[in-house]
């Protein structure tokens, strides 16, 4: 990894974790079971425009973020656990544009793999660790159905990456200058 990968990187993995200790609790949407801090994944989604290395890193930053804002409960090993999947369609974000693809294609197609991962991490947090799908939540909800669940994750999840997509498009272009925010 050549040392300027190293300085964004150690940049953006700083704002990973500060942007929900911080400000999780001002930016912070709640639509149980469905939680979003805004602006959360916009240094996940620049860490994309550095290496496929550097997005793993700093998506795997995002989850210690979450550890330190919510704390060792149960919502909070929840939403570290669909904070950890941040790294994978990072790194799936990396490797189209290092491929060719623009920083706009990669936002979108990163959009479903982003949604359907953090209902995958949600289903097994609750089946193999048996927590609520709702707990901590403050919505008592014993009547949702795994696939009400399931929805509301898949598609608040991907309309909070289109905002801080659009957040973190509006970004790279700012910064053009530097080298690594040529595409688009």
């Amino acid at each position: 990894m050549k040392p300027r990968d190293i300085a964004y990187g150690a940049v953006l993995t700083a704002l990973g974790i500060m942007i929900p200790v911080t400000f999780g609790s001002t930016l912070r949407v709640l639509i149980p079971p469905f939680s979003a801090t805004i602006a959360s994944h916009v240094p996940v989604l620049l860490s994309m425009l550095v290496s496929p290395a550097v997005a793993v890193m700093v998506g795997l930053s995002t989850a210690i973020g979450f550890l330190l804002s919510y704390g060792a409960t149960s919502l909070g090993f929840m939403i570290t656990a669909r904070a950890a999947t941040h790294a994978i369609w990072a790194l799936a974000g990396a490797l189209m544009i290092k491929k060719g693809a623009s920083y706009s294609s990669a936002l979108v197609a990163t959009a479903p793999l982003h949604g359907f991962l953090e209902v995958v991490a949600v289903l097994l947090m609750a089946l193999v660790f048996g927590l609520p799908l709702t707990k901590g939540t403050g919505v008592a909800a014993p009547d949702a159905t795994v696939a009400t669940v399931a929805l509301i994750l898949l598609f608040g999840t991907m309309a909070h990456h289109a905002v801080d997509s659009a957040i973190a498009w509006v970004v790279a272009k700012a910064a053009r200058k530097i080298p690594f925010t040529k595409k688009d």
